[in-house]
């Protein structure tokens, strides 16, 4: 045979060698490797794959990829449901086939995105290594309460609830030592009967991040010593029970409650750099109102939209209130206690103040030199005992602002009023009244002057007249 064909003889099988040795090390193009989403439940989210084609008898396994991480090798099937995922997060991977002589094939990339994931029940952490845990499972809601207490172990951050949208129940942050509520920014307390409640931390400087809440049952700031004001409770505009803030030294206003316009009883007590009440302007009806131990407080403004108080309104112990400014649209209460107040002077601003229920008190009021201001009040007509408390007033001198009060049934003690020496506003009381549930020769005593009932309706009711 001649050299030249025997050379092309040669190179004819070398070319069919190689083809054939080129298709026995590749599998099937990656395309025939397809991915399918079965189910996006973050507790059993699952995906599924096409066999392998032609080649499907020398398949023996599965790798699974979940981002770059191998989370399963040497599956057998074509299926695979992840246990346990975070909820409304995207999820990427790929699945890689290989035979039996490590030949592989790459899906292309499979992508999904989890459905909400919600915790059923309430869920209390107790330190920064339960908070890290519970958000590390991704869950979007939680139906209870969220009780975050770090009483027993620090709490440094809330940052990891970044996944957490919706809380159907109450929140109580307490005793930690947080700077801030980043983390919660993204959340809402969603049940109108919530409680907020946020007390004794120590180091907490702002709310801002605090979940975006419209109404709540309650609404409790208590003891956080560096807490300068409310700023993230801007969207609140009913609280069904008690909003109570105290013991707060640093808060300074309370402008981010503007759009409260509904509160059953407000309580501030004892927030040391409070001057007024600016925030609680659409507040006109209320069951029970206590503004006390507040040393900065200068006046009521904040409260002039207010015209009823059903049960108590209660002013006591603010050291720096000169007057009550701000309370002049204030028509009805239940009773009224003006008690310890070290600078007021006057309460001139309850000029419109023409119903009260069973009390008034107005006591140990070292400056107050006039009741004027509740001249116009009437006593309701119910048969309830009513109750008439002037003590420890020394700047007081006399009743006259009193002299058209009349009940038929109550308790009536001026005491200790070192000034106070004109009783005849109190004449028409003591003629009207038939059920005295006092002393009636011992319910006047340490007062510049001290007739008894007798002689006030003898027409000895002042020094003056002797």
């Amino acid at each position: 045979m001649p050299k030249y064909n025997l050379y092309k003889l040669t190179a004819i099988i070398l070319f069919f060698i190689s083809c054939s040795k080129s298709e026995d090390n590749q599998l099937p193009p990656p395309t025939q490797l397809t991915v399918k989403i079965s189910s996006t439940n973050p507790l059993n989210s699952k995906i599924e794959w096409t066999n392998t084609g032609n080649l499907q008898n020398k398949i023996t396994y599965y790798d699974l990829y979940l981002g770059d991480e191998l989370i399963a090798e040497h599956i057998d099937g074509n299926t695979f449901e992840f246990e346990e995922l975070k909820g409304l997060t995207e999820y990427q991977g790929k699945v890689i086939a290989k035979d039996i002589n490590n030949k592989t094939i790459t899906s292309t990339e499979y992508k999904f995105f989890t459905d909400k994931k919600q915790f059923e029940g309430n869920v209390e952490l107790k330190s920064q290594e339960d908070i890290d845990n519970f958000t590390s499972k991704g869950y979007n809601i939680i139906n209870g309460n969220l009780i975050i207490n770090g009483e027993a172990s620090n709490i440094t951050t809330l940052f990891s609830f970044t996944d957490l949208n919706q809380i159907n129940g109450d929140l109580f942050v307490v005793n930690t030592t947080l700077e801030n509520l980043n983390g919660l920014e993204n959340t809402t307390l969603a049940s109108p009967d919530a409680r907020l409640v946020i007390i004794n931390n120590d180091e907490l400087t702002n709310i801002e991040a605090v979940p975006n809440v419209t109404s709540v049952s309650s609404l409790r700031i208590l003891g956080n010593n560096v807490l300068q004001n409310l700023n993230g409770l801007h969207n609140l505009k009913t609280i069904q029970q008690e909003l109570s803030i105290g013991l707060n030294p640093a808060i300074t206003n309370l402008n981010t409650l503007q759009n409260l316009s509904f509160a059953h009883k407000i309580n501030i007590t004892g927030n040391d750099a409070l001057e007024n009440l600016h925030g609680l302007e659409q507040i006109k009806n209320i069951n029970t109102i206590v503004i006390k131990n507040n040393t900065s407080l200068k006046t009521m403004e904040g409260l002039q939209n207010l015209t009823s108080c059903e049960l108590y309104f209660t002013i006591e112990n603010n050291g720096q209130l000169h007057s009550l400014k701000g309370l002049s649209k204030l028509t009805s209460t239940g009773a009224i206690k003006i008690i310890n107040n070290a600078s007021l002077n006057n309460i001139s601003d309850l000029s419109n103040l023409k119903s009260v229920s069973y009390l008034i008190e107005i006591k140990n009021n070292i400056k107050l030199t006039s009741l004027n201001g509740i001249q116009n009040v009437v006593y309701d007509n119910s048969l309830t005992g009513k109750k008439l408390f002037i003590q420890n007033n020394p700047e007081i001198t006399t009743l006259e602002a009193i002299s058209n009060y009349t009940f038929e049934r109550g308790v009536i003690n001026i005491s200790n009023n070192s000034k106070l020496d004109n009783f005849c506003g109190l004449k028409k009381l003591l003629t009207e009244i038939t059920h005295k549930e006092f002393d009636e020769n011992n319910f006047i005593y340490n007062n510049a002057y001290n007739p008894s009932s007798k002689d006030i309706l003898n027409k000895k009711c002042s020094s003056a007249r002797f």
